[in-house]
């Protein structure tokens, strides 16, 4: 299976929040313990362009069976990050 990575788009949002919500359910290892929505996903890429980077892992069938951001968080102190990565179950 090819593997290709691009920047993630507010259209990549339904995909992303498929593979965040399935891990939720199965009580996969992740802060978020309700499901999250396509837009709640969309709202946070545009929150801080300038000092974040969302990404998606497509298939040879240009599916998403990933995605990672990294971006500011309040709780963390200004110069840190938050990293994220979500593989879709199974893959």
């Amino acid at each position: 299976m090819r593997v290709s990575v691009r920047p993630a788009k507010n259209s990549d949002a339904i995909e992303m929040a498929e593979i965040l919500n399935e891990i939720i359910e199965i009580g996969g290892t992740t802060a978020y313990t309700s499901a999250v929505t396509p837009e709640y996903l969309a709202s946070r890429m545009s929150e801080a362009p300038e000092v974040s980077a969302w990404h998606v892992a497509l298939d040879n069938a240009d599916q998403c069976v990933g995605f990672q951001w990294i971006t500011s968080a309040g709780y963390l102190p200004k110069e840190a990050c938050e990293i994220a990565t979500f593989a879709k179950v199974g893959r």
